[in-house]
């Protein structure tokens, strides 16, 4: 029996347009230079390379959605979340065990916006696209339900037209012949889904079929005593078993977390930083020694509750004259940054001023321009 043709088309315009949001784009946005010009892999170009990695590994899981049709959106979330987060954590804990530098921001922002494509696409596939799903056996076809992006077909019928079907929707339940024991076994061996068809009937309808119940002595449907107990065995086990391999993708998923909160906060309180020191210099006509010791020294206040070490302040003026050309008058910073230094017309068209990197040194103060 013969599977349905693979979509390329629709395939790669999904996979070029996640490219460009999910990798692209953040590109424009958090680089300061443009990444492979030079030829040498830093920490962007180390970013966009793990980046792209981790996109087509969950892409590629992602598109195995088109085998269940009329999967809810939680469905697809609950079966997608779990792809991106060990993919881009498996990577992460990678480049942290060959300590290779990266963006943190960069890379777990993708992963978020990864996360988003693959989940709005599947979502689209489902909503859009017609599959054929061949049901067995016979009896079943009449109860299946009416689903305008499933065709529901005999399997009978496909078989002896060679029908080419994205699924076969299976009645393990019910008894079923050596020639259609013998199919359905092929098509799992060629690649095609076998799925089970009252996992299917649930997912498109919300109600749960009364074969997966077993009548007791008394007549009524109740599921088996004996089916419970193992199920909640096997529950337990599994979830013992399972903890110690999700615990540190979950704790990577957490620090990532953390490391993406800190690198926000961080970002903001160094902008608010630079604003406040810019701000309260230009409210000065004249400004002396003392002044400036208490701007740059406000700064060490404002970006707390982070540490002030390895901050570095530079406060510089610049005149423009009529003539466009601009002249560093004066510059000053902290302990852990540089002054900067004039820049002549020699040194840089365009540019006049002859004042050496601490001017502030030589003057007992400074007037302010708003210039």
């Amino acid at each position: 029996m013969p599977s349905a043709p693979l979509r390329f088309l629709e395939s790669w315009i999904q996979a070029f347009l996640g490219f460009i949001v999910c990798i692209v784009l953040p590109i424009l946005v958090y680089a300061q230079a443009v990444p492979f010009a030079d030829g040498s892999i830093g920490v962007a170009e180390r970013t966009i390379i793990a980046t792209a990695l981790a996109y087509f590994v969950v892409a590629y899981c992602g598109s195995r959605l088109e085998a269940f049709p009329g999967a809810s959106l939680m469905d697809q979330a609950a079966y997608i979340a779990p792809i991106v987060t060990i993919c881009f954590a498996t990577i992460g804990v990678g480049l942290l065990a060959w300590r290779l530098e990266y963006s943190r921001v960069q890379f777990f922002g993708s992963g978020f916006l990864v996360f988003a494509w693959v989940l709005g696409a599947a979502h689209l596939r489902v909503r859009l696209f017609t599959r054929s799903y061949a049901v067995v056996p016979a009896p079943s076809l009449a109860t299946m339900p009416s689903v305008k992006s499933c065709r529901w077909l005999d399997f009978d019928d496909a078989v002896a037209r060679s029908v080419r079907l994205d699924g076969i929707v299976a009645d393990l339940s019910n008894g079923l012949s050596e020639r259609e024991l013998s199919e359905l076994a092929r098509a799992a061996i060629s690649g095609m889904p076998v799925l089970d068809r009252r996992y299917i009937v649930e997912s498109l309808t919300g109600r749960t079929p009364l074969s997966g119940l077993s009548p007791n002595d008394f007549g009524a449907l109740l599921p088996s005593r004996q089916y419970v107990g193992f199920r909640r065995v096997v529950e337990l086990v599994c979830t013992v078993a399972a903890l110690p391999l999700l615990l540190p993708f979950m704790l990577v998923a957490y620090l990532g977390g953390v490391e993406i909160g800190d690198g926000v906060a961080i970002n903001r309180k160094v902008a608010i930083t630079t604003r406040s020191v810019a701000d309260l210099a230009s409210r000065y006509t004249k400004i002396t020694d003392a002044d400036m010791a208490s701007i740059l020294g406000a700064s060490s206040t404002i970006i707390a509750p982070y540490s002030a070490t390895p901050l570095a302040v530079t406060v510089s003026q610049v005149m423009v004259d009529s003539k466009g050309n601009a002249t560093v008058t004066w510059s000053d910073a902290n302990s852990n940054g540089s002054p900067r230094p004039s820049i002549s017309p020699s040194s840089a068209p365009g540019l006049s001023g002859s004042n050496s990197p601490r001017s502030r040194a030589a003057r007992a103060s400074r007037s302010v321009s708003s210039n």
